[in-house]
């Protein structure tokens, strides 16, 4: 009987310290598939043009679309350039919500009432499997010291737009909205996009528009000669005009029916 309680209150015996240690091995083991996983967030430093133009605030948003129309998600909000974007692939899905027959994906740097980055279109099957690499096609990125993102947009350009007739007049006077090109292949054909404003064109026919090198939609009606008949001659009304990413694009339309230039 002595001999058994001085070894339960003696020094751990050879077998405890073994089991102590097999533990230990075994928690390390456990634990190293948690360390291991991906981080759930990450941190971008967004900036305009160049690394030192850092955006005051803005909207990092995800817009997901489909025949049955568009869907929108913020994603991030941007203060003193900072976005803290969550990488969470499978709760993200949860909250979006996309379409089952969504088509793609656009993220989208809102920053003011009128500007706005986009990305290409991104299929949805490349954008869930790698949403570092969709936001990095926002711009160009780096990898700073502090191991936040660095991501510099594309800096707006002044596109010059004119509009005129087939002879060469300008259609100076005319009141329009122009909006980054979205998206228009949905039910009811009918374009969503990123609003840059309204315009009126001047003497030359001409308005100048501050955006990202991108397609363009402008918000006008126009007509096309069809051809003639015994009523005279006939045209087709078409509403809306996407153009290029180029710099300076020229329209030459009918912008109404014979008889009726202004």
């Amino acid at each position: 009987m002595t001999s058994s309680m001085s070894r339960k209150g003696g020094a751990p015996t050879i077998t405890a310290i073994a089991c102590r240690a097999l533990l230990a091995l075994l928690s390390s083991l456990l634990f190293r598939p948690a360390l291991a996983q991906p981080a759930l967030q990450h941190k971008y430093v967004i900036c305009s043009g160049t690394e030192s133009e850092k955006l005051t605030s803005g909207t990092l948003w995800l817009y997901s679309y489909s025949w049955y129309g568009l869907q929108h998600f913020k994603l991030a909000s941007i203060q003193n350039g900072l976005a803290v974007v969550p990488l969470d692939v499978n709760r993200l899905k949860r909250e979006v919500d996309p379409h089952p027959n969504t088509d793609a994906y656009v993220l989208v740097v809102q920053t003011g009432e009128h500007m706005w980055y986009r990305t290409p279109d991104i299929p949805q099957d490349r954008f869930w499997t790698d949403l570092p690499g969709a936001i990095s096609s926002l711009g160009k990125t780096t990898t700073l010291p502090t191991r936040e993102t660095q991501l510099i947009l594309p800096p707006p350009t002044k596109r010059h737009i004119t509009l005129l007739y087939p002879d060469g007049r300008p259609k100076a006077g005319m009141d329009l909205t122009v909006s980054e090109f979205l998206w228009n292949y949905n039910h009811c054909a009918g374009h969503e996009g990123l609003p840059l404003g309204s315009f009126r064109t001047d003497e030359k026919g001409t308005i100048e528009v501050l955006a990202p090198l991108v397609p363009l939609y402008l918000d006008v009606e126009y007509f096309h000669n069809v051809g003639t008949g015994p009523a005279g001659v006939a045209y087709s009304a078409n509403s809306g005009m996407k153009i290029g990413p180029e710099e300076t694009v020229v329209a030459k339309e009918e912008w109404e029916t014979a008889g009726h230039h202004r």
